[in-house]
């Protein structure tokens, strides 16, 4: 096995010398051949993966955070190579909706050791693919305001910080959905999400169960926040509390595309990267990214567990 990674060294909290030395001692102990590409400002990672893939690695893995991972995804597109997580970010989120463990060895274990591979869809914005969700509103504005020497120095919490002062100068205005050509509207909106993925943020941040990404559809989910008791129940759900406490929140599938435009712009973010403002359109591509996940033993397999194949 020959594996190639994209390691981010400004992601998250890790130390990036830690994750070299523990990467390459997994790799060593293993005699698995391995080549790092330490990314820099303004580095084409999809370009570089498709270049690592022609010349031959059997896996291509993303050492970061959900917006590394989804780089590297998409040089991945449609392909027989398949991508591994090292999740070195703030929330990886991605890494846990594949159950990829967060512990560094561990993650390293499944990357080199796992059999089981997951197809799964990935969401489109023009000739740009996303692999978890697409949002406009509240964490949208959050995400844009939270700088990286914030994440680096309060994980997390930053996110909290920031999403606290935004939640407080949202003001939920309408918004209009043309899901698969039917035009749906809303009021009250401080949040709109297109989902690929159930997983959205951190640890209890949670869709419907119903939210697949192996579904060949994906769901567009409506938060409505039109009282300050209703911000801090959104806000105490993000902080891991109740969900059944969460502000009302409506979801409709989509199986061609979803267009999200709102009375007053708002601030659009797409796997953790700032892309614009509303108007924006989302299509899917289905089957079209292979993941390494764990193992499956056949004994805790379920009805509900992700669906894979072997690699």
């Amino acid at each position: 096995m020959r594996i190639f990674i994209v390691h981010n060294p400004v992601s998250g909290t890790f130390d990036p010398e830690h994750v070299r030395t523990v990467t390459a001692a997994h790799f060593d102990a293993h005699g698995i051949e391995y080549e790092v590409h330490t990314t820099a400002e303004g580095d084409p990672i999809p370009e570089i993966v498709r270049a690592a893939a022609a010349r031959g690695f059997d896996r291509i893995a993303a050492a970061g955070g959900d917006g590394t991972v989804s780089a590297v995804a998409n040089g991945l597109l449609h392909g027989e190579v398949s991508l591994g997580i090292i999740p070195t970010g703030t929330g990886n989120a991605f890494a846990r909706e594949m159950e990829v463990p967060l512990d560094l060895e561990e993650a390293l274990s499944v990357l080199t050791g796992s059999e089981a591979i997951k197809v799964i869809d990935t969401l489109t914005i023009g000739d740009r693919h996303f692999i978890m969700s697409v949002s406009a509103g509240v964490s949208a504005a959050t995400m844009a305001a939270t700088d990286r020497e914030q994440k680096r120095r309060f994980g997390k919490l930053a996110y909290f910080l920031e999403g606290l002062g935004e939640l407080q100068q949202a003001r939920g205005g309408q918004v209009t959905l043309h899901v698969d050509g039917r035009q749906v509207q809303m009021r009250a909106a401080a949040e709109v999400i297109v989902a690929n993925t159930g997983q959205v943020g951190f640890k209890k941040l949670r869709l419907s169960p119903d939210v697949r990404p192996d579904d060949g559809q994906m769901n567009v989910c409506v938060i409505r926040v039109a009282s300050v008791g209703a911000y801090l129940r959104l806000l105490g759900y993000a902080l891991g509390g109740d969900p059944t406490q969460l502000p009302e929140m409506k979801c409709f599938p989509g199986e061609r595309e979803i267009r999200i435009e709102a009375d007053r712009p708002l601030q659009v973010q797409a796997d953790g990267e700032a892309i614009g403002e509303t108007p924006v359109s989302v299509g899917i591509a289905p089957q079209s990214l292979r993941v390494v996940v764990p193992q499956i033993e056949p004994e805790s397999a379920g009805a509900d567990r992700p669906r894979s194949e072997p690699g």
